[in-house]
């Protein structure tokens, strides 16, 4: 009778726990639920005499077995929703940064020739001009101007 209880028992605490593997999987399901706010990509932080983006890069480091490009995201997280992709060697201008993150503006086969953020702005603003903008992991741009 004894082993009866101690069984009704254990069987009683393995149905009201969960095993940790359900309990990790809870937990990234919340995580991805956290939403991040998009932040805009801000041009003219060096004042009104200067280029609306200080820098220029490349888009550099990519794992060739990998994807194979880099994911431009609308706020400096990883969380942030991927809102296009762009290829080695694709030409950026190096406008914000923020925590590991480069906001930058390109251009696409869409876009004017010229992005504008080689020219002075007024006073520092949230780029609105004719190119793409947005944030990418600063590790694989390699600057080479500025």
């Amino acid at each position: 009778m004894r082993h009866l209880a101690a069984l009704t028992i254990a069987f009683g605490l393995c149905a009201c726990s969960q095993p940790p593997s359900q309990s990790v999987a809870k937990a990234d399901r919340e995580a991805e639920k956290t939403i991040v706010e998009p932040r805009p990509v801000r041009v003219g932080h060096d004042g009104p005499d200067l280029d609306a983006c200080a820098a220029y890069g490349e888009v550099r480091g990519l794992n060739p077995d990998g994807d194979n490009f880099l994911a431009v995201r609308n706020a400096p997280s990883p969380k942030a929703a991927e809102i296009d992709r762009i290829n080695e060697g694709t030409g950026v201008a190096i406008c914000d940064e923020a925590d590991g993150w480069l906001g930058i503006v390109y251009e696409d086969a869409e876009s004017a020739p010229d992005c504008g953020t080689g020219s002075p702005v007024a006073k520092e603003q949230d780029y609105d001009g004719p190119c793409k903008s947005g944030w990418v992991s600063k590790t694989y741009i390699e600057l080479l101007a500025g």
